[in-house]
């Protein structure tokens, strides 16, 4: 039996997952834990793991997070809508199917 899966749920989940693992991540960074895992020499690995922590990059996830969320609930709300025009403007939405 194959489940519909609610991709706005799944989403969701995913975003607060992402947000988690990247600070991890970032966490990892802090304490350089390519050479404790005495990985610097492997330039794939140091290179798709990190060796630097920036606050920065932490700042980027969330900002990511929050307009990801943002457009979530925003796309949420104009399928309950359902409008074809909105004002007389001409801009049309879509419904995804019935």
């Amino acid at each position: 039996m194959v489940q519909k899966i609610n991709w706005h749920y799944f989403a969701s989940f995913c975003t607060t997952d992402v947000i988690v693992f990247a600070c991890i991540v970032e966490i990892a960074q802090y304490y350089r834990i390519v050479d404790v895992l005495h990985l610097r020499d492997n330039k794939m690995l140091s290179t798709v793991i990190g060796i630097y922590f920036d606050v920065k990059d932490i700042l980027c996830y969330l900002i990511g997070t929050v307009i990801l969320v943002i457009w979530e609930k925003v796309e949420k709300e104009l399928k309950n809508i359902n409008l074809t025009t909105h004002h007389g403007y001409g801009i049309l939405l879509w419904s995804h199917g019935s």
